[in-house]
C-alpha cells in the first residue's frame, strides 16, 4: 500500500526586518534566507511548502541575530498550514486547517 504525501506549508509572517531566518522540521534544515523581511502590505515575508513523512513533526525557526529560536509539534493531517511571525520580541504561531489569504 503506498502512503499518500503529506505536504507543511510555512508562512512567515509578520515582524521579519531584513534578516536571516533558518527553519528545520524533524531536526532537518529545509529553509535558510539571510534577508526575510515582512511585505507588512499583506503581512507576508515570505513562504515554502515541503514534503513530511509523518502526521506529526517538530518544527523550529531560529532568528539567530535576535537570538530567538522556538519549536511546536505540527499535526500536519489536521494543520498543515502553519503561519510564523516575531511580534513583541516573541515567535508567534498560528496553525490552521485552511490556507492562508494573501491579497
Amino acid at each position: 500500500m503506498a502512503t499518500r504525501e503529506r505536504r507543511l506549508h510555512v508562512a512567515l509572517q509578520d515582524g521579519f526586518d531584513d534578516e536571516p531566518v533558518l527553519v528545520r522540521v524533524d531536526g532537518e534544515e529545509v529553509y535558510r534566507r539571510e534577508a526575510v523581511r515582512t511585505d507588512y502590505r499583506i503581512s507576508l515575508a515570505d513562504s515554502f511548502d515541503h514534503p513530511v513523512p509523518d502526521d506529526s513533526v517538530m518544527l523550529e525557526v531560529t532568528l539567530p541575530r535576535r537570538g530567538l529560536s522556538d519549536s511546536l509539534r505540527v499535526d500536519v493531517g489536521a494543520t498543515p498550514h502553519v503561519g510564523i511571525s516575531c511580534v513583541d520580541g516573541a515567535i508567534r504561531w498560528r496553525p490552521s486547517s485552511e490556507p492562508f489569504g494573501y491579497v
